[in-house]
């Protein structure tokens, strides 16, 4: 009979070995399954994600330009009717082109396609009338439209796209166009910022299919032709969704690659066609770390299945071996009993043994202290004179389910002999003999300093989860895969969301993208770097100082990240109003001195590098003193605040107007010609000359400016310099007479 049953559990081994292996091969396979999928999922995202970056980059990049051609084209009659006004506007559209990072070459072709003013002078003369972008704007032209051309071969011989904007005549005709060329390096810069791994490109393309610029940059790119028959743009383009992440194989590259597409619209820039943009990557190297831990777990599958059937035949035949030295010890077993109870004695443990009849047959020291009994007293002794008569019934139940062989766990709270109160873990624990109960084992552990332990932990879990609750401060955890943990009443209150809606959830789940993309990379900073971070932040209209640290578990392992955010909001509206207040003149809103030197400086620097000419004035008001002293000091005021609201109003937005103290004013004026310069400067003294403040009752006050108007090309010229001139000037016109402008 024991030769089968040790047959049976043999064979029962192996099913259990094979039975478990097919399980562990089944998990392991469904993981990386799983893994697979999510790979792909999260790239998917991040693409999209970088190609709506790229949509709205670009976007607000096509509207500036368009708002700066729209700008040329209002300012055209007004070249055309002065002298020199070709030349000025080559000016203002060099200005222009090296303004805008995306644009290289700005120009202005009259109706034959004559261009007449450009960013390069070596352009102008030329005819381009043969050009695509000026011969469908001219055969149809629409002046709200923004033509979008694409890519060609400029007459310089560099490969840009142009966006066109229609000039139209004093009765409705084709006056000509206006011309931007977008720079391709401009371009790959918005590119660049996009791209996060080696494998990967991202590029613009035009609707009708030629591709504008990739990046990183790959020869015989510009201008290819990626609307082929079942490519990914043409599958895009057909589709007629603004964005979408498609597989397949790349025209440009020949590569199979994950590819998210985005065609890009903005409301505010009319196009007759549009950009789409790509930001790809090499499938094959997306999942090459996929692969090879595929490989390596395969490996060990086979290391794991190899090595464990030899080794449970190898322990089932020790363990036959070991059946034969069993019955040897059994020998040995009655010798070694007396050691054994012994070694019970002297556990910390109570133990003992009651018959079926209630009555004690053993009982070891720490029993005998517990209820202050000898060993002698102890002995035969029934369990309920033991106890007494209220402990015995409340153990009552207790001693009738291990008499009827169910072994019995619980938790009872005692009066020791020396009448102190101890807790304990008390196991029943029938004995069999012949399939009858001949009585129970008791295993007693004395958990009282455990009980102490526990409330004294529960105290400061309170404690703790009390002060982390009611905290001022937003307070969050998190797991390593970013699932939320725990979070308190204030990140309730300031993010809206319920911590229902929160916790086991991620960033993504929760937050736009580009917050959830920058709230887990702060994150993974953390739990590679095991260092602490702190850094600013918005969320919604808040702004807050995060403190974020790594969670370690037992063995000092990184198990998560906590974060500390405090709102500081309040703190930030006070510094940027104190940043007004510092820099802004509060009567008249224009910057102070301080300000005013620090922007001229800037403008100096760029006038140098650029090599522009630029202008400053000093303005002066005239016999200020005698309106204070004949109108009162608030009158004055008013003054001078008007002449603050009319340098706003007046002057150009490039323009720095600011009050130097008391009645005297600057106004530096950037790449601005001695004429124009004298223009602007005769422009404001015939307003301010003409303007009558008027009083209650009838009064009117009028008043004049003395203006002192400096131009120069001297690079080597500092602030100081340019204002020292201008005042010299400024006192020329006060000691001419006033009420003029001395250059």
């Amino acid at each position: 009979m024991k030769k089968i049953l040790g047959s049976n559990r043999y064979l029962s081994e192996w099913i259990l070995l094979l039975g478990g292996l097919s399980i562990v091969v089944g998990v392991i396979g469904f993981s990386f399954y799983r893994e697979y999928v999510n790979i792909g999922n999260r790239e998917r995202e991040r693409l999209a994600t970088q190609a709506r970056v790229l949509n709205k980059n670009l976007g607000q990049a096509l509207e500036v330009v368009d708002n700066a051609l729209i700008g040329i084209r209002h300012d055209l009659p007004g070249w055309h009717g002065t002298e020199g006004g070709v030349s000025q506007a080559s000016h203002r559209l060099r200005a222009f082109a090296d303004a805008m990072r995306v644009v290289r070459t700005m120009f202005v072709l009259d109706a034959d396609g004559n261009m007449i003013a450009a960013s390069r002078p070596e352009l102008i003369g030329q005819n381009v009338s043969y050009r695509p972008y000026f011969s469908e704007a001219r055969a149809h032209p629409n002046p709200d439209i923004l033509y979008v051309t694409p890519p060609l071969k400029t007459v310089l011989g560099a490969w840009v796209m142009n966006v066109v904007r229609v000039i139209q005549g004093p009765e409705g005709q084709f006056a000509g166009v206006i011309v931007a060329g977008l720079d391709p390096e401009g371009l790959r810069e918005q590119l660049g910022a996009v791209v996060y791994h080696k494998d990967m490109w991202a590029a613009i393309a035009h609707s009708d299919g030629l591709q504008v610029v990739m990046e990183p940059n790959r020869p015989g790119q510009d201008g290819l032709n990626l609307a082929q028959p079942g490519s990914i743009f043409s599958r895009h383009m057909a589709s007629g969704q603004v964005s979408q992440v498609l597989e397949g194989t790349s025209v440009a590259t020949g590569e199979n690659r994950l590819m998210a597409l985005h065609t890009i619209i903005n409301p505010s820039v009319p196009m007759d066609k549009p950009l789409v943009v790509a930001v790809g990557r090499n499938i094959e190297a997306l999942y090459v770390e996929w692969y090879a831990q595929l490989w390596l777990t395969g490996g060990l599958l086979i290391l794991l299945v190899g090595g464990s059937l030899p080794a449970l035949a190898y322990v089932q035949q020790r363990r036959r071996s070991a059946d034969v030295i069993k019955a040897q010890a059994d020998a040995a077993l009655a010798q070694s009993e007396c050691f054994m109870r012994s070694l019970i004695n002297i556990i910390p443990g109570m133990v003992g043994y009651w018959t079926k009849d209630l009555r004690s047959t053993f009982a070891n020291d720490a029993y005998l202290d517990w209820f202050g009994k000898t060993q002698e007293q102890m002995n035969g002794i029934h369990l309920h004179d033991l106890m007494g008569q209220e402990l015995f019934k409340e153990n009552d139940s207790y001693i009738c389910a291990v008499m009827a062989g169910k072994h019995q766990s619980f938790e009872r709270t005692l009066v020791k002999a020396d009448g102190s109160i101890g807790y304990t873990w008390t196991h029943y624990i029938p004995d069999f003999m012949n399939g009858q109960v001949q009585g129970f084992f008791v295993l007693v552990s004395d958990v009282t300093e455990l009980k102490k332990s526990e409330a004294a932990l529960r105290e400061s879990r309170r404690f703790l989860q009390d002060l982390i609750e009611h905290s001022g401060t937003l307070i969050f955890a998190k797991d390593k895969e970013g699932r939320y943990l725990l979070i308190n009443q204030m990140y309730e209150r300031l993010t809206g969301h319920h911590r229902d809606q929160v916790l086991g959830r991620t960033d993504f789940e929760i937050y736009s993208g580009e917050d959830a993309l920058i709230f887990t990379e702060n994150d993974k900073f953390v739990i590679e770097s095991m260092k602490t971070r702190r850094y600013e932040e918005l969320l919604g209209a808040h702004h807050f100082l995060t403190t974020k640290f790594p969670l370690l578990d037992a063995d000092g392992n990184v198990s998560g990240v906590c974060g500390i955010s405090a709102d500081i909001t309040e703190q930030k509206e006070l510094q940027k109003k104190m940043e007004w207040l510092a820099n802004t003149d509060a009567l008249t809103r224009l910057v102070n001195r301080r300000r005013f030197h620090e922007l001229a400086d800037l403008e100096i620097s760029r006038a140098r590098r650029f090599i522009h000419s630029l202008s400053v004035l000093m303005l002066d008001i005239d016999n200020f003193k005698s309106i204070n002293d004949t109108y009162g000091h608030d009158v004055g005021d008013k003054v001078i605040a008007y002449i603050g609201d009319m340098c706003r109003n007046e002057l150009r937005d490039i323009d720095i107007a600011g009050r130097l103290g008391g009645e005297e004013f600057a106004i530096l004026l950037p790449d601005t010609s001695p004429e124009t310069a004298l223009q602007v400067a005769e422009r404001l003294r015939h307003e301010i000359e003409n303007y009558e403040m008027e009083f209650s009752g009838g009064a009117v006050l009028k008043f004049t400016v003395s203006i002192g108007c400096v131009s120069s090309t001297d690079l080597s010229l500092d602030v100081e310099q340019l204002l020292k001139r201008a005042d010299q000037c400024l006192y020329e016109a006060k000691k001419s007479g006033r009420n003029r402008v001395v250059v």
